[in-house]
């Protein structure tokens, strides 16, 4: 089983949206749930900074493929 990483952005100029992260235009997957969260802890903290959006990242199964 695979796991991906998705984002919620909320506030900023584009209001709320969801998607799942890519690197590169592709989707990133991870082989361990732990290290896809291990990535959306540290996605969480950096991208989390003082701004006018607010990003969640969390985990979930890779449904796809």
């Amino acid at each position: 089983m695979k796991y991906v990483i998705r984002c919620r952005v909320s506030g900023g100029f584009t209001g709320t949206r969801d998607s799942t992260v890519k690197l590169n235009g592709e989707v990133r997957t991870f082989d361990t749930k732990e290290q896809a969260e291990t990535e959306a802890a540290r996605l969480n903290k950096e991208m989390n900074r003082p701004s006018v959006a607010c990003f969640q990242y969390w985990v979930e199964e890779n449904l796809c493929c």
